[in-house]
This record gives C-alpha cells, structure tokens and sequence, in this order.
C-alpha cells in the first residue's frame, strides 16, 4: 500500500478493487465507490480519517446498526449494506444513495469537472464514469 500511496502522492489516479481490506488498508484510501451485486451505486466519496465520512453516512441510514469499536469499517460496511439487510430493513440503497446530499454533490463535481474526468464502457451496456 505504501506504493500505492507513494503513486497518489504524485499526482496521478490509481484505482483499486480490494475485497474486504484490513483497517489499516482500507484507511488508506482516499475514496470509495461501493456498488452492491448488479454494479448499482450504493455510495461514492470520501472515506475520511479513521472512516469517518463514510461511517457517518451509513449510520446516517434509519434502521442500520451502529458500527462496534474497533470494528473493521470495511467489513461493517459490507454487512449491513447486504441484500439480506435490505430486505429487513425495507429499503433499496442505491434509492438511499441517489436521494442523498452525498449523491447530489459527487454528480455536481462530476458534471462541473473539466479535470481529470473519463468514461468507459463497461458489461451489459453499463457505463462508469471516474473522476480524481
């Protein structure tokens, strides 16, 4: 990861895919893009020091539990994001997310940015766009 951070700090764009990182790794990102199964947007932005940012917003979420001290922010973050848990708790999270102050300001930087913006084609007519 110090690589990884030693690349950033130069300038440049790196993206990652990471399945379930330590606390110390995945505190080393800066942002996140979080799709659930079916590659739909559950939260994209900051991740924040010590998570805060992005912890703040799940909490933020009626209905999901608060994470434990000394969890795993990541490994939280996967369990109540789950299908499983939006069938118990009654809500889609990308309808969450779309709805959200975060949302509204990731596409207003997105569509003002005339820096640092591409778009690829991915799957299944899907498209992804990343900025940073």
């Amino acid at each position: 990861m110090r690589a990884v951070r030693n690349t950033v700090d130069t300038g440049r764009t790196v993206v990652c895919t990471i399945h379930q990182p330590s606390i110390d790794i995945f505190e080393a990102f800066d942002e996140l893009f979080l799709t659930k199964r079916g590659g739909e947007e559950i939260y994209v932005g900051p991740v924040g020091r010590h998570s805060c940012h992005l912890i703040s917003y799940f909490e933020g979420v009626e209905g999901v539990a608060k994470i434990k001290d000394g969890y795993n922010p990541s490994t939280w973050m996967l369990e109540v994001t789950s299908g499983a848990q939006e069938e118990i708790l009654k809500i889609n999270f990308t309808d969450v997310y779309k709805k959200s102050e975060l949302y509204r300001w990731f596409y207003f930087k997105l569509v003002n940015s005339s820096d640092y913006f591409f778009s690829v084609r991915l799957f299944n007519n899907f498209n992804l766009s990343i900025i940073y």
